[in-house]
Formats: structure tokens, C-alpha cells, sequence
């Protein structure tokens, strides 16, 4: 579950309770030698949740009633040997098919600019509710739709409806980018101008007579969950456009302006926790013609404001704040 605590709202909602956290970030940048920016001039300090939900192998705080009651009942009937988190040492290997179609792809991919055609819908603000899982999935469907139309069909989907109406999600306090693909399976998705967002849990109001898009299919990138590695993401995107990825967003990166990003804290070759708490999209993938170093290209819901117009690039090939630990893809129908 990606339990939403990021975001400049959100976490500025917690303001003053770590003061200091922009010249801590630069400082550490400055003495790793990172290849990313942040501002040496904001007045306004972004501060970290104190306590952010995380999974797996951590306690999580209570969001809601129901699970509280749930969790509190499955408690009941098990022990209490403690549970250690998940590790990963290493990325899942890679199979000899999917090793072959990473061989063939190009050294660099976005599909921003694909023979000066850009496929990828225009960059939005969550605002201050935890749907960061809701615009990553839409977006994927949004720029799959236009690259198999070939940008006849451009729709902007609606992230409220999967906020005020799924059943499978947890509205503003998160939800399962796999899931938000049953859904739309299931019921349908329809466009923003239908179901506008207004950034908060609502009751579900769909009007009647929309049109509304589906999709064929659903899945993990590898084929199943824990599959996941570069060259399945990779083979996935080029071939069938961007995908839902999810990462761990540490303090340093709220104030990221442009750049490869690189957690000041990760020092290890491979990550080993798989801790995720924000959603977003894949749509390219490159390498920096100085330095050599490989990136992904990454469509974030902060705004235009934020990061490069929106998007920003972060280390690619060593499962960087596990963000090579969890793809997800849908198929959607374009509209006949």
C-alpha cells in the first residue's frame, strides 16, 4: 500500500517539527558530491513526517477505524515473534527473454520526445491529498492511450473518481496502483471534465452518461510481484509506453530542482529495504553523457513548480530508494 506522506502540503503540514532540514540536505549533497540540486534560498522550511507510513516490516499508524479493528482482530491469532523487515541484496534476476529485449533497446528512451512527438499527458498537483498512486495510474493510461492512437485520442482521466469511488483504495490515504487497474477493469474510468479533483475523500458521484475507458489487462512488470529489475522496466516501457512506479521519498529529495537524484544516505550497492510511500511514472530513461551515470526519467504530481517542470531524473540500474522494486502496467481500450 502506498500510504501517501509526501508532497509539499503534506509535509509542510508538519512544519517546524524538523527545523533545519534544507541546509541539512545541502550539506550532505555537498559532501557526497551528488549530482542534484536544491535550493540554497528557500525561506520556507519542508519538513518530514514524523512518523510516515511504510511498508513492509514497519508498525503503521492508524488511518482509519476499520483497519485498526482489522488489524487488531488478526493480532489476536497470531504470535508475537517479531516479524524482520524484507530485505533485497540483490534485483531479481533476469530471465533470457527479457535479457534479449533489453539487448535490442535504445541507449536512452522518453517518451516526451519520441521523433518530436511528445505522448505524455501534461503534469498535476495532488495537492494536499495522498493520491499520488491515482495520478501515477492515470497517467500511465493517459499516455498508453495516446501512443495507440497516435495522439488522436488525448484524454485526462479522473484521479477523484478512484479517491471518492474505489472500493479497492483508500482514497486520500493511499492505495495500490495495481488495484486502481481492476478497478478501471471492473467500472470504468471517466475523464477529469466529468468528475473534476478536488483533492479530498468525497462521496461517490459519478455522472450518469460519461464516457468512461477501460483496460484489458493488469500487472506486475516481470510478471509477478518481486520480479521486478531494470531490464523488465525498461523492456516494458519501451515497448508498451510509461508505467507506474513506486520509490521511498527521504527528506533531501523534497528539495530537488534538477539533476540525477541520489539519496545522500545510500551508500550500498543495493538497497536493503524495500520501503515505498510515493507513486509515480516512468516515462524514459537515459544517461548522463559527462559522468556515464544511467537515470530514469520520472514524472512526479507536485506541479510544474517542482523539479524539472515537474519531472525529475533519479539513478538507474541499483534499485535507488527502491524504485526498481515495484513496476506496474496496465492496458488500457482506447475508445472506438
Amino acid at each position: 500500500m502506498f500510504w501517501e506522506t509526501t508532497g509539499p502540503v503534506l509535509w509542510a503540514r508538519r512544519l517546524l517539527r524538523f527545523p533545519g532540514e534544507l541546509p541539512s540536505a545541502t550539506n550532505q549533497i555537498s559532501n557526497t558530491a551528488c549530482s542534484f540540486s536544491v535550493p540554497t534560498n528557500t525561506t520556507t522550511t519542508l519538513c518530514v513526517p514524523s512518523t510516515p507510513f511504510r511498508h513492509p516490516g514497519r508498525p503503521q499508524p492508524t488511518v482509519n477505524t476499520r483497519a485498526s479493528l482489522l488489524r487488531s482482530s488478526f493480532e489476536e491469532q497470531v504470535d508475537e515473534t517479531p516479524i524482520l523487515p524484507a530485505r533485497r541484496v540483490k534485483p531479481a534476476p533476469v530471465t533470457a527473454e527479457v535479457a534479449k529485449m533489453a539487448a535490442g533497446l535504445p541507449e536512452r528512451w522518453d517518451w516526451r520526445n519520441v521523433n518530436g512527438v511528445n505522448y505524455v499527458s501534461p503534469v498535476r498537483n495532488q495537492a494536499a491529498c495522498g493520491s499520488c498512486y491515482s495520478f501515477a495510474t492515470m497517467g500511465m493510461l493517459e499516455a498508453r492511450i495516446r501512443i495507440r492512437t497516435n495522439n488522436t485520442q488525448t484524454p485526462v482521466l479522473s484521479p477523484q473518481q478512484v479517491v471518492s469511488c474505489s472500493q479497492y483504495s483508500q482514497g486520500c490515504d493511499g492505495g495500490f496502483p495495481y488495484l486502481i487497474g481492476k478497478y478501471i477493469q471492473d467500472f470504468g474510468i471517466v475523464d477529469e471534465s466529468c468528475y473534476p479533483y478536488i483533492g479530498s475523500d468525497s462521496r461517490c458521484d459519478v455522472k450518469p452518461g460519461c464516457l468512461r475507458y477501460y483496460t484489458s489487462d493488469y500487472h506486475y512488470v516481470g510478471g509477478f510481484y518481486g520480479a521486478c529489475n531494470e531490464a523488465a522496466m525498461m523492456a516494458e516501457l519501451v515497448r508498451d509506453g510509461p508505467m507506474g512506479v513506486a520509490f521511498e521519498v527521504y527528506p533531501d529529495f523534497m528539495h530537488y530542482t534538477e539533476g540525477i537524484y541520489h539519496h545522500t544516505g545510500l551508500t550500498d550497492e543495493f538497497n536493503p529495504f524495500e520501503l515505498t510511500n510515493h507513486a509515480v511514472l516512468l516515462v524514459g530513461y537515459g544517461k548522463c553523457h559527462k559522468t556515464g551515470q544511467k537515470y530514469w526519467i520520472v514524472k512526479n504530481s507536485w506541479g510544474t513548480g517542482w523539479g524539472e517542470s515537474g519531472f525529475f531524473r533519479i539513478r538507474r540500474g541499483s534499485d535507488e530508494c527502491s524504485i526498481e522494486s515495484i513496476a506496474l502496467a496496465a492496458m488500457p481500450v482506447p475508445q472506438l
